[in-house]
C-alpha cells in the first residue's frame, strides 16, 4: 500500500524571497510547493498539472491576484485561492470574496495563520473532491436556475425563488451530496444581492478554537498570532449572502452570537 501524495501547494509571486520564504513554510508542514512569478505563469502550470491549492499575491505586473483569482474561479473552481498582500484593506478584501477567493491574508504575515489558512483550504478542496456537485447542476456566471425534471424540484426552484426576494433568513436542509450549495448559490444568484460576496463559511473544515474568529473576526493582539485587526467572514459578506455549512458542527458558545447576529444583526469582534 503506497503512502497518500502529499497536497500541492502553487505560490504566485514576483518576489522571489517572499516566495520561497513561504515555500519553505509549506514544505515544513508536509505541503508540496510549485512558484510561478506571474499570474500568466500560473495560468500556465494550472493548465498543466493538478494543483490542490493556490497561494496568490495581489500586486504583480500583467495580471494581478484578483484577475488571476477571476480566471482560476471561473476555469478551476475546486482549486481555492488564498490571497496575500501587503495593502490589506476591508474593501480589497470583500472584492476578493465576491470574485471567489478562500480567504486572505495580510503582509507581515504571521506563520502560524498562514499554515492555519493554507490548511483550511486544502480540507475545503479535500471536501468538495469527495462530494462533489452533479455537472448539470453546477450554477454558472449565466446560470440561475437548476433543471427542474420533477414535480418536487419544480417546488424547490419556485421556493428558491420567493426566499431569493427577502432579506430573511433561509434553513437549507439536507444529507451530504444533495446540493445545499448548489441551493445556497442559486438564492444568491437570484437575489437584489447578487452583485455581492457570496461568503461561504465550512465549520465542520474549522477547528472550534479559530471559528469565531474566522467568523466574526479579531482585533489586533487579541490571541497569539494575530499580528492586525482582520475582518470575519460576516462582515466581508456585507451586502452580499453568508451560507453558514454544516451549521450542526458550531459549537454551542458560538451559536449563542449567531442568534444574536441573525435576530439584532449585531455581532463583536474577537478582543473588541
Amino acid at each position: 500500500m503506497t503512502a497518500p501524495s502529499a497536497p500541492l501547494a502553487l505560490i504566485v509571486d514576483d518576489d522571489a524571497a517572499v516566495a520561497k520564504t513561504v515555500g519553505g513554510l509549506l514544505r515544513q508542514a508536509q505541503i508540496d510547493v510549485e512558484y510561478a512569478d506571474s499570474g500568466v505563469a500560473a495560468l500556465g502550470i494550472l493548465s498543466r498539472r493538478p494543483i490542490d491549492v493556490i497561494l496568490s499575491d495581489l500586486r504583480m505586473p500583467a495580471m494581478d491576484g484578483l484577475d488571476l483569482l477571476t480566471r482560476v474561479h471561473a476555469e478551476w473552481p475546486d482549486v481555492p485561492v488564498v490571497m496575500l498582500t501587503a495593502h490589506g484593506s476591508v474593501p480589497v478584501a470583500v472584492e476578493a470574496m465576491r470574485r471567489g477567493a478562500f480567504d486572505f491574508i495580510l503582509k507581515p504575515f504571521d506563520r502560524d495563520e498562514l499554515l492555519v489558512a493554507m490548511r483550511k483550504a486544502l480540507a475545503h478542496a479535500h471536501h468538495a473532491q469527495r462530494a462533489p456537485e452533479p455537472a448539470a447542476a453546477r450554477p454558472t456566471a449565466s446560470t440561475t436556475t437548476v433543471p427542474a425534471v420533477s414535480p418536487a424540484m419544480r417546488e424547490v426552484e419556485d421556493q428558491i425563488r420567493r426566499a431569493a426576494r427577502s432579506n430573511s433568513t433561509v434553513l437549507l436542509r439536507g444529507e451530504s451530496g444533495t446540493g445545499k450549495e448548489v441551493a445556497a448559490r442559486l438564492l444568491h444568484a437570484q437575489s437584489p444581492r447578487r452583485d455581492g460576496p457570496l461568503v461561504t463559511v465550512h465549520a465542520a473544515a474549522l477547528p472550534e478554537t479559530l471559528l469565531e474568529s474566522e467568523l466574526f473576526g479579531h482585533e489586533k493582539g487579541a490571541f497569539t498570532g494575530a499580528v492586525a485587526r482582520k475582518p470575519g467572514r460576516v462582515e466581508l459578506a456585507a451586502g452580499g449572502t453568508l451560507f453558514l455549512d454544516e451549521l450542526g458542527d458550531i459549537p454551542a458558545s458560538v451559536q449563542v452570537k449567531l442568534l444574536r447576529l441573525v435576530h439584532e444583526r449585531e455581532f463583536q469582534r474577537v478582543g473588541g
